[in-house]
């Protein structure tokens, strides 16, 4: 799956965990739903792709002002 996981059930557990994060972004109401269901699939084929170079792996935090 992705670079960062060490076991197939941790694998598992972040590809349910980014599928429940794409079912919240992209389900839009005025989109056919085989348009939606084929972003979230694209989100989270991305996301697992980058491992943890994907820009939100790494929380970040607020640039002093």
């Amino acid at each position: 799956m992705s670079s960062f996981n060490t076991t197939p059930s941790e694998g598992l557990a972040s590809a349910r965990r980014l599928l429940k994060q794409a079912r919240r972004l992209y389900s839009v109401p005025e989109v056919p739903e085989h348009i939606n269901r084929h972003n979230r699939k694209a989100y989270v084929r991305a996301v697992l792709n980058l491992g943890d170079k994907w820009l939100l792996a790494v929380p970040q935090g607020r640039s002093p002002q």
